[in-house]
Protein backbone atom coordinates (compact mmCIF):
# COMPACT_ATOMS: atom_id res chain seq x y z
CA UNK A 1 0.00 0.00 0.00
CA UNK A 2 1.57 3.64 -0.52
CA UNK A 3 0.67 6.92 1.71
CA UNK A 4 -1.60 9.04 0.40
CA UNK A 5 -1.53 12.76 1.28
CA UNK A 6 -4.67 14.63 0.48
CA UNK A 7 -4.48 18.66 1.08
CA UNK A 8 -6.89 20.84 1.61
CA UNK A 9 -6.51 24.11 0.76
CA UNK A 10 -9.31 26.64 1.65
CA UNK A 11 -10.48 29.79 -0.18
CA UNK A 12 -10.59 33.18 1.33
CA UNK A 13 -14.67 33.74 1.71
CA UNK A 14 -14.26 37.23 0.32
CA UNK A 15 -12.22 35.33 -2.92
CA UNK A 16 -10.05 38.87 -3.07
CA UNK A 17 -6.91 36.72 -1.73
CA UNK A 18 -5.12 34.51 -3.78
CA UNK A 19 -3.15 33.31 -0.90
CA UNK A 20 -4.51 29.73 0.13
CA UNK A 21 -3.73 28.08 3.12
CA UNK A 22 -2.44 24.12 2.79
CA UNK A 23 -3.50 21.14 5.43
CA UNK A 24 -3.07 17.30 3.74
CA UNK A 25 -5.54 14.78 6.05
CA UNK A 26 -4.38 12.20 8.25
CA UNK A 27 -6.25 9.88 10.72
CA UNK A 28 -4.58 10.61 13.59
CA UNK A 29 -4.76 12.21 17.22
CA UNK A 30 -7.26 10.64 19.58
CA UNK A 31 -5.86 13.24 22.23
CA UNK A 32 -8.56 13.81 24.32
CA UNK A 33 -11.00 13.93 21.28
CA UNK A 34 -14.67 12.85 21.20
CA UNK A 35 -15.98 9.27 20.55
CA UNK A 36 -19.68 9.44 18.79
CA UNK A 37 -20.36 6.11 19.17
CA UNK A 38 -18.47 2.56 19.17
CA UNK A 39 -18.58 2.37 15.02
CA UNK A 40 -17.47 6.09 14.74
CA UNK A 41 -14.33 7.86 16.23
CA UNK A 42 -13.55 11.48 15.74
CA UNK A 43 -9.94 12.82 15.73
CA UNK A 44 -9.06 16.86 15.28
CA UNK A 45 -5.29 19.10 14.06
CA UNK A 46 -3.67 20.34 17.03
CA UNK A 47 -5.81 23.39 16.03
CA UNK A 48 -8.94 21.55 16.23
CA UNK A 49 -9.95 22.69 12.87
CA UNK A 50 -9.07 19.40 11.15
CA UNK A 51 -11.43 16.95 11.94
CA UNK A 52 -10.94 13.34 10.55
CA UNK A 53 -13.80 10.76 11.61
CA UNK A 54 -12.93 6.95 11.59
CA UNK A 55 -15.60 4.17 11.07
CA UNK A 56 -16.20 0.69 10.93
CA UNK A 57 -19.73 0.98 9.85
CA UNK A 58 -21.60 -2.09 8.68
CA UNK A 59 -18.02 -3.85 8.51
CA UNK A 60 -17.06 -1.38 6.00
CA UNK A 61 -13.54 0.53 7.54
CA UNK A 62 -13.77 4.17 6.45
CA UNK A 63 -12.97 7.58 7.28
CA UNK A 64 -14.07 11.65 6.30
CA UNK A 65 -12.36 14.83 6.69
CA UNK A 66 -14.02 18.21 7.76
CA UNK A 67 -12.35 21.60 8.01
CA UNK A 68 -13.89 24.14 10.17
CA UNK A 69 -17.17 22.43 9.89
CA UNK A 70 -17.02 22.27 5.91
CA UNK A 71 -17.53 18.42 4.81
CA UNK A 72 -14.16 18.17 1.96
CA UNK A 73 -14.31 14.37 1.98
CA UNK A 74 -17.50 12.29 2.64
CA UNK A 75 -17.51 9.09 4.16
CA UNK A 76 -14.32 6.80 2.41
CA UNK A 77 -13.54 3.16 2.02
CA UNK A 78 -10.19 2.11 3.64
CA UNK A 79 -9.15 -1.62 3.16
CA UNK A 80 -7.67 -3.63 0.62
CA UNK A 81 -8.32 -7.49 -0.92
CA UNK A 82 -5.51 -9.72 -0.49
CA UNK A 83 -5.14 -13.62 -1.67
CA UNK A 84 -5.58 -14.62 1.91
CA UNK A 85 -8.55 -12.52 2.47
CA UNK A 86 -10.49 -9.71 2.27
CA UNK A 87 -9.57 -7.18 4.33
CA UNK A 88 -12.46 -4.38 2.95
CA UNK A 89 -15.79 -5.80 4.69
CA UNK A 90 -16.76 -7.92 7.94
CA UNK A 91 -13.78 -5.48 9.85
CA UNK A 92 -14.10 -4.17 13.48
CA UNK A 93 -12.34 -0.93 14.35
CA UNK A 94 -10.67 -1.64 18.06
CA UNK A 95 -11.82 0.70 20.88
CA UNK A 96 -8.36 1.27 21.64
CA UNK A 97 -5.87 3.54 20.24
CA UNK A 98 -2.62 4.13 20.37
CA UNK A 99 -1.14 7.95 20.37
CA UNK A 100 2.10 9.92 19.68
CA UNK A 101 2.77 13.60 19.54
CA UNK A 102 5.21 14.34 16.56
CA UNK A 103 7.70 17.61 16.85
CA UNK A 104 10.52 17.44 14.51
CA UNK A 105 12.78 19.55 12.46
CA UNK A 106 14.48 18.40 8.99
CA UNK A 107 16.62 19.93 5.81
CA UNK A 108 16.19 18.93 2.62
CA UNK A 109 18.01 19.96 -0.49
CA UNK A 110 15.63 19.69 -2.86
CA UNK A 111 12.43 20.81 -1.38
CA UNK A 112 11.79 25.16 -1.88
CA UNK A 113 12.14 25.18 2.70
CA UNK A 114 15.12 24.85 3.22
CA UNK A 115 14.50 23.72 7.22
CA UNK A 116 10.98 22.66 8.03
CA UNK A 117 9.22 22.28 11.63
CA UNK A 118 7.08 19.49 11.43
CA UNK A 119 4.34 19.15 14.20
CA UNK A 120 1.30 16.69 13.95
CA UNK A 121 -0.93 14.22 15.85
CA UNK A 122 -0.46 10.48 15.13
CA UNK A 123 -2.61 7.81 16.04
CA UNK A 124 -2.68 3.92 15.12
CA UNK A 125 -6.20 2.26 14.51
CA UNK A 126 -6.21 -1.49 14.35
CA UNK A 127 -9.16 -3.23 12.12
CA UNK A 128 -9.92 -7.02 13.40
CA UNK A 129 -11.46 -9.43 11.46
CA UNK A 130 -13.14 -13.17 13.26
CA UNK A 131 -11.27 -11.42 16.36
CA UNK A 132 -7.76 -11.40 14.69
CA UNK A 133 -6.03 -8.32 14.44
CA UNK A 134 -5.43 -7.45 10.63
CA UNK A 135 -3.85 -4.33 9.75
CA UNK A 136 -3.82 -0.72 11.22
CA UNK A 137 -3.98 2.22 9.27
CA UNK A 138 -1.47 4.64 11.12
CA UNK A 139 -2.46 8.42 10.45
CA UNK A 140 -0.93 11.75 11.11
CA UNK A 141 -2.64 15.33 11.04
CA UNK A 142 -0.91 18.37 11.50
CA UNK A 143 -2.55 22.01 11.12
CA UNK A 144 -1.88 21.66 7.38
CA UNK A 145 -1.35 18.06 6.23
CA UNK A 146 -2.91 14.46 6.82
CA UNK A 147 -1.73 11.39 5.89
CA UNK A 148 -1.73 7.71 6.23
CA UNK A 149 -0.49 4.39 5.51
CA UNK A 150 -1.18 0.56 6.10
CA UNK A 151 1.01 -1.92 8.24
CA UNK A 152 -0.48 -5.91 7.78
CA UNK A 153 -0.13 -8.45 10.66
CA UNK A 154 1.32 -11.51 10.03
CA UNK A 155 -1.79 -14.47 10.19
CA UNK A 156 -0.77 -17.58 11.60
CA UNK A 157 2.02 -19.27 9.53
CA UNK A 158 1.46 -16.79 6.44
CA UNK A 159 4.31 -13.85 6.59
CA UNK A 160 3.70 -12.35 3.28
CA UNK A 161 0.58 -12.21 1.09
CA UNK A 162 -0.61 -10.33 -2.64
CA UNK A 163 -2.67 -7.16 -2.35
CA UNK A 164 -4.85 -8.03 -5.37
CA UNK A 165 -6.45 -5.05 -4.76
CA UNK A 166 -6.96 -1.44 -2.51
CA UNK A 167 -9.89 -0.45 -1.58
CA UNK A 168 -8.45 2.95 -0.01
CA UNK A 169 -10.70 5.65 -1.71
CA UNK A 170 -11.74 9.63 -1.81
CA UNK A 171 -15.60 10.31 -1.62
CA UNK A 172 -16.16 14.06 -2.85
CA UNK A 173 -19.42 16.38 -2.00
CA UNK A 174 -21.80 16.84 -4.31
CA UNK A 175 -20.72 19.84 -6.61
CA UNK A 176 -16.88 18.85 -6.69
CA UNK A 177 -14.73 19.79 -10.13
CA UNK A 178 -11.47 18.37 -11.04
CA UNK A 179 -7.94 19.61 -12.44
CA UNK A 180 -6.97 16.51 -13.29
CA UNK A 181 -4.16 14.52 -15.46
CA UNK A 182 -5.80 11.90 -17.57
CA UNK A 183 -2.93 8.36 -17.55
CA UNK A 184 -2.42 7.78 -21.19
CA UNK A 185 -2.58 4.21 -22.71
CA UNK A 186 0.15 1.88 -22.37
CA UNK A 187 2.98 1.49 -24.46
CA UNK A 188 2.30 4.59 -26.74
CA UNK A 189 3.76 8.16 -27.18
CA UNK A 190 7.26 8.65 -27.66
CA UNK A 191 9.55 5.31 -27.96
CA UNK A 192 6.70 3.38 -26.81
CA UNK A 193 7.31 4.66 -23.00
CA UNK A 194 3.68 5.91 -21.88
CA UNK A 195 2.59 6.42 -19.19
CA UNK A 196 5.32 8.17 -18.90
CA UNK A 197 4.46 12.03 -19.05
CA UNK A 198 2.03 14.29 -18.58
CA UNK A 199 -0.93 14.71 -20.56
CA UNK A 200 -3.65 17.95 -21.10
CA UNK A 201 -5.03 19.17 -17.62
CA UNK A 202 -9.03 20.25 -17.84
CA UNK A 203 -9.97 22.97 -15.72
CA UNK A 204 -12.54 22.47 -13.78
CA UNK A 205 -13.68 19.35 -15.30
CA UNK A 206 -17.23 17.14 -13.72
CA UNK A 207 -15.97 14.74 -11.15
CA UNK A 208 -16.75 10.96 -11.45
CA UNK A 209 -15.06 10.82 -14.83
CA UNK A 210 -11.88 8.24 -15.68
CA UNK A 211 -9.77 9.89 -17.63
CA UNK A 212 -8.98 7.84 -21.13
CA UNK A 213 -9.93 5.22 -19.62
CA UNK A 214 -6.74 4.41 -17.40
CA UNK A 215 -7.28 6.45 -14.35
CA UNK A 216 -5.32 10.01 -13.73
CA UNK A 217 -1.74 10.42 -12.21
CA UNK A 218 -0.99 11.78 -9.23
CA UNK A 219 -1.13 14.97 -8.07
CA UNK A 220 -4.81 15.23 -8.53
CA UNK A 221 -6.86 18.15 -7.54
CA UNK A 222 -10.15 18.88 -6.78
CA UNK A 223 -12.30 22.31 -6.16
CA UNK A 224 -15.05 22.15 -3.30
CA UNK A 225 -16.63 24.86 -4.64
CA UNK A 226 -15.62 28.09 -3.44
CA UNK A 227 -15.22 26.30 0.12
CA UNK A 228 -11.52 25.33 -0.86
CA UNK A 229 -9.15 22.51 -2.67
CA UNK A 230 -8.41 19.01 -1.69
CA UNK A 231 -4.52 17.98 -3.50
CA UNK A 232 -4.84 14.19 -3.31
CA UNK A 233 -0.85 12.43 -3.87
CA UNK A 234 1.00 9.68 -3.52
CA UNK A 235 4.23 9.89 -1.31
CA UNK A 236 7.43 7.37 -0.48
CA UNK A 237 7.11 5.07 -3.11
CA UNK A 238 9.78 2.33 -2.94
CA UNK A 239 10.61 -0.79 -3.86
CA UNK A 240 8.05 -1.91 -1.45
CA UNK A 241 5.29 -1.29 -2.55
CA UNK A 242 4.28 -0.21 -6.59
CA UNK A 243 3.36 2.99 -7.18
CA UNK A 244 0.06 3.90 -7.97
CA UNK A 245 -2.93 5.68 -9.62
CA UNK A 246 -6.44 7.27 -9.36
CA UNK A 247 -9.50 5.74 -11.03
CA UNK A 248 -12.49 7.43 -11.45
CA UNK A 249 -16.03 6.21 -10.99
CA UNK A 250 -19.15 7.92 -10.96
CA UNK A 251 -20.73 9.77 -7.81
CA UNK A 252 -17.21 11.47 -6.99
CA UNK A 253 -15.82 8.50 -6.38
CA UNK A 254 -12.02 7.81 -6.49
CA UNK A 255 -10.10 4.71 -5.51
CA UNK A 256 -6.54 3.72 -5.85
CA UNK A 257 -5.52 1.49 -8.92
CA UNK A 258 -2.46 -0.21 -9.49
CA UNK A 259 -0.44 -0.30 -12.71
CA UNK A 260 -1.72 -2.01 -15.37
CA UNK A 261 0.42 -5.02 -16.93
CA UNK A 262 0.85 -3.84 -20.22
CA UNK A 263 2.75 -0.80 -18.85
CA UNK A 264 4.83 -2.58 -17.19
CA UNK A 265 7.36 -2.76 -20.39
CA UNK A 266 8.22 -6.55 -18.80
CA UNK A 267 7.05 -9.63 -17.41
CA UNK A 268 5.78 -9.87 -14.03
CA UNK A 269 6.81 -12.53 -11.95
CA UNK A 270 4.54 -15.65 -10.93
CA UNK A 271 3.71 -16.11 -6.85
CA UNK A 272 3.03 -19.39 -5.44
CA UNK A 273 2.64 -20.89 -8.94
CA UNK A 274 -0.03 -18.51 -10.08
CA UNK A 275 0.51 -17.12 -13.16
CA UNK A 276 -0.45 -13.14 -13.28
CA UNK A 277 0.79 -12.64 -16.82
CA UNK A 278 -1.70 -10.87 -18.34
CA UNK A 279 -3.66 -9.30 -15.22
CA UNK A 280 -2.86 -5.60 -13.35
CA UNK A 281 0.33 -5.49 -11.50
CA UNK A 282 0.23 -7.13 -8.00
CA UNK A 283 1.42 -5.58 -4.84
CA UNK A 284 4.06 -8.19 -3.10
CA UNK A 285 3.89 -7.46 0.40
CA UNK A 286 5.46 -9.07 3.60
CA UNK A 287 3.39 -8.80 6.90
CA UNK A 288 4.54 -6.75 9.68
CA UNK A 289 6.09 -3.83 7.70
CA UNK A 290 4.75 -0.71 6.86
CA UNK A 291 2.94 0.11 3.49
CA UNK A 292 5.38 2.67 1.85
CA UNK A 293 6.25 5.72 4.15
CA UNK A 294 5.64 9.29 4.01
CA UNK A 295 8.18 11.90 3.45
CA UNK A 296 8.34 15.78 2.11
CA UNK A 297 6.26 18.50 4.07
CA UNK A 298 4.85 15.72 6.44
CA UNK A 299 8.49 14.46 7.58
CA UNK A 300 9.29 10.89 7.77
CA UNK A 301 6.67 8.74 8.17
Amino acid sequence: MIVIECVIMPIEKNLKSRNMVKFFIVMAMLLGSSVASAENKQITSPDGKLVVTVSDMDGRPSYSVSYDNVLFLKPSPLGMIANIGDFSSGMSLEKNVSTNKIDETYELASIKKSKVHYVANEAVFSFTQQGKTIYDVIFRISNNDVAFKYRMYPQGETLSCVVKQEVTGFVFPDGTTTFLCPQSKPMGGFARTSPSYETSYTADDVAGKNGWGEGYTFPCLFRNGDNGWVLVSETGVNGGYCASRLLGHKGGVYTIGFPKYSASHRSIPSFSGDSVAGRDALAYYYCGQDFGSNSGDNGSF
